[in-house]
C-alpha cells in the first residue's frame, strides 16, 4: 500500500513538473509600429535569463531565426527550472541602427507561449564621406545617442570620396545624428548634429564632407 501511494505521488510530481518545465516552444509575429503589418526578415534571439541578486538577469543566447515572409517565427526549447526566457529581435543586416530593437524582451512563462512583437518599421540612408586633405583626421558618427551605436568611419591619410553600405535606421520617429572630426593628437574636435524623419521604405543621401 505505502508501495502504490509512492508511486502516485512520484506521477503527480512529474506531471506537475512536466507543465512547467521540459520541452517547449515558443512562436509568433512581429509587426512593424503604426502599421500592423509583419516584419520579413528580422532576426529573432532566444535567450535564457538567470536568477541573480537583483532578480533575473542575462544569460545565453540558445538560438536565433529569421522570420519568414509573414513576419513569424519559431522555437523549440528545453525550459529548466530556477531560468526565465526572453526573446528579442532587430533588423537582418549588420549595419543598422540598434535602437530600433529596443524594449523585445518578454519573459516567457509557459513551455508552449505565442508572443508577437512590436517593431519600429525600417528606412534607408545613403552615407556620402569624402575627405578633400591629407590629414589624419578621421570621423566617428552616433545615432540616436546613446540608443544608437558609434561608428568609425572609413579613414586615409589622403583625400578620397565613396559611398558607405546601406544603413537601416528606424522610419517615422525621429533620428537624432552626432558626428565628429576629430584630429589625431589633439583634443579638439568639429561636432555636427542633425535631426532626421525619414518615412517607411525611402532611402535618403546623406554627406559628410571633411579634411
Amino acid at each position: 500500500m505505502k508501495i502504490r501511494i509512492a508511486i502516485l505521488i512520484f506521477i503527480l510530481f512529474c506531471s506537475s513538473s512536466c507543465k512547467k518545465y521540459g520541452d517547449g516552444y515558443v512562436k509568433g509575429t512581429i509587426y512593424e509600429k503604426g502599421f500592423g503589418t509583419s516584419y520579413y526578415n528580422a532576426v529573432v534571439y532566444l535567450q535564457r535569463w538567470k536568477h541573480g541578486d537583483k532578480g533575473f538577469v542575462p544569460d545565453e543566447i540558445l538560438d536565433s531565426v529569421i522570420t519568414n515572409s509573414s513576419g513569424e517565427y519559431y522555437f523549440s526549447f528545453h525550459k529548466k527550472a530556477a531560468y526565465g526566457y526572453a526573446i528579442h529581435c532587430k533588423p537582418y543586416d549588420f549595419f543598422t541602427d540598434n535602437s530600433i530593437s529596443l524594449k523585445t524582451y518578454f519573459e516567457l512563462k509557459n513551455k508552449e507561449t505565442i508572443k508577437d512583437v512590436v517593431m519600429c518599421p525600417t528606412a534607408y540612408m545613403k552615407i556620402h564621406l569624402q575627405k578633400n586633405s591629407s590629414s589624419e583626421n578621421y570621423i566617428v558618427l552616433f545615432f540616436n545617442a546613446i540608443d544608437g551605436p558609434t561608428i568609425w568611419l572609413p579613414n586615409y591619410d589622403h583625400p578620397f570620396d565613396t559611398i558607405l553600405p546601406i544603413y537601416k535606421v528606424k522610419a517615422n520617429d525621429t533620428i537624432y545624428l552626432e558626428w565628429f572630426q576629430i584630429s589625431l593628437g589633439s583634443p579638439y574636435s568639429v561636432k555636427h548634429t542633425d535631426t532626421l524623419c525619414i518615412n517607411k521604405g525611402d532611402t535618403i543621401p546623406y554627406d559628410i564632407i571633411y579634411f
